[in-house]
C-alpha cells in the first residue's frame, strides 16, 4: 500500500501539470499531489529527512531561477543543476528507492539488469516540470506537434537500433518482461521525463542563451545538450556514451523543431520501449 500511495501520488503530481484547463489550477493540484507523495514517502520510509531537505532546496533554487530576470538567477541555476545532477545520480542520501528487480538477466546473453523506482530523480524532474509554462494544452496540440515531428522520431529509433546492432551492443530478442508495467511507469515518468526536462529545458536552452550572439547558438546548444546527456551515461562504457550522444542529438533536434518537451519525452520513451520489448536489454554481455 505504501508503494502505491507514494509513487501513485507522484505520478498524479506529474500528470496534473497537463490535466486541468487553467495554469494556476494545474500547479496547485500538481504541488498538492507531490506533497502528499512526499508525506507517504516519509511514512513508508522511501524518503528520509535528508531527502526532504534536498527537495526543498531544489524548489528554492528553481523558484529563484525562474522568477528573477537579473544575472543572479544563473547562480541559482548553477546550484540547481549541481543538486539535481547529484540527486539524480543517487549520490546524496535521503532516498530509499524501491527496488523492483535486482541483478537479473532478461535473456541468456544479456548483461545483468536492475530496476528501481527512483523518487529522487523523479523529484528533480517534477521541480523543473512544475515551473514550465509552455506545456501542451490539449490532445489537438499534441497531435499537431507529433505530425510535425514523427519522421524524426521514426528515424531516431531506426538509426539508433541499427547502429547498436551493428556494433554488437544488442540483437533481436523479443520478450515481454514480467515487470513491464513497472518499467513503463518508471521509464516514462521518472527517467525520460526527468532527463528530457533537464537536458533540453535546462542545459540546451541555457547554452543557447549563453551563445545568443553567435549565429550557431542553436547548434551549440544541441551539441552541448547531447554531450552532457552522453556523459551521464558513461558508466555504461564508451559504446553507451556514443549511443546516448547520438540519441541526445535526435532528442535535442526534436525539441528544437517543436519547442515541445513532450515530443522529446515521447521519442526517448518509444526508443526505450522498443529496446526492451524487441532487443537485448540492457545490452549483450
Amino acid at each position: 500500500m505504501g508503494l502505491l500511495l507514494t509513487y501513485g501520488f507522484l505520478v498524479m503530481a506529474i500528470c496534473f501539470n497537463w490535466i486541468l484547463p487553467k495554469i494556476d489550477s494545474k500547479k496547485i493540484a500538481a504541488l498538492t499531489f507531490f506533497i502528499i507523495s512526499v508525506f507517504y514517502g516519509i511514512i513508508y520510509n522511501y524518503i528520509e529527512l535528508y531527502g526532504v531537505i534536498i527537495i526543498i532546496f531544489m524548489f528554492y533554487f528553481a523558484y529563484f531561477y525562474y522568477n528573477r530576470d537579473n544575472k543572479i538567477k544563473y547562480i541559482y541555476l548553477f546550484l540547481f543543476i549541481i543538486l539535481a545532477l547529484i540527486t539524480s545520480l543517487h549520490i546524496l542520501p535521503g532516498f530509499n528507492n524501491y527496488n523492483v528487480v535486482k541483478n537479473i538477466k532478461l535473456t541468456s546473453d544479456s548483461k545483468y539488469y536492475s530496476l528501481y523506482l527512483n523518487f529522487d530523480k523523479a523529484a528533480a524532474g517534477f521541480v523543473i516540470l512544475f515551473f514550465q509554462q509552455d506545456l501542451l494544452k490539449s490532445i489537438k496540440d499534441f497531435l499537431k506537434s507529433l505530425k510535425k515531428i514523427y519522421i524524426y522520431i521514426i528515424l531516431s529509433v531506426l538509426i539508433l537500433i541499427t547502429i547498436s546492432s551493428l556494433f554488437g551492443y544488442i540483437k533481436f530478442e523479443p520478450k515481454v518482461p514480467y515487470f513491464i508495467l513497472s518499467f513503463i511507469v518508471s521509464n516514462l515518468f521518472f527517467t525520460c521525463l526527468a532527463e528530457e526536462l533537464f537536458f533540453r529545458k535546462i542545459i540546451q536552452e541555457n547554452i543557447k542563451i549563453m551563445f545568443i550572439n553567435n549565429r550557431y547558438n542553436v547548434i551549440i546548444g544541441i551539441i552541448c545538450s547531447a554531450l552532457s546527456f552522453g556523459a551521464v551515461h558513461l558508466a555504461g562504457g564508451i559504446k553507451y556514451f556514443i549511443f546516448a550522444f547520438i540519441a541526445g542529438i535526435f532528442y535535442s533536434i526534436i525539441y528544437e523543431k517543436t519547442k515541445n518537451i513532450e515530443m522529446a519525452i515521447i521519442a526517448h520513451f518509444l526508443l526505450n520501449l522498443i529496446h526492451i520489448f524487441l532487443f537485448t536489454y540492457p545490452a549483450l554481455s
